[in-house]
């Protein structure tokens, strides 16, 4: 595995704030985004950056027909970070086969649009 795409890998920093103090379980991690479940079983989508938020949301809503129940925006570092919160009857395997067909190029070159190294 790439190391942009880690399978359960640990929650990076943009998660503590992010998910309001709850627990939670990171399944993958896909540079800048994280897929876990809370504590209640619900499957969410972090989000490092709004342009990069941007187009996530509109690739799981308008491509993959997958809508979110709500997001919590919050801030890591200066970065701002979106976490969207889907109801339990979309599944990890639903959320993760959408998004590693993202390409890791075109997700850096987002985020680096507002983050430049």
């Amino acid at each position: 595995m790439s190391r942009l795409l880690q399978k359960n890998a640990k929650a990076p920093p943009l998660l503590s704030a992010a998910d309001g103090g709850v627990s939670c379980n990171i399944i993958m991690n896909i540079h800048h985004i994280n897929i876990g479940t809370n504590t209640e079983g619900n499957i969410f989508v972090s989000v490092e950056d709004t342009e990069l938020f941007d187009y996530v949301e509109d690739y799981l809503i308008e491509k993959c027909n997958i809508e979110y129940e709500h997001v919590i925006p919050s801030e890591s570092n200066g970065v701002p970070v979106y976490t969207m919160f889907f109801s339990k009857n979309i599944k990890e395997k639903d959320i993760e086969s959408m998004l590693v067909k993202l390409p890791t190029v075109e997700i850096e070159e987002i985020y680096n649009i507002n983050n430049p190294k």
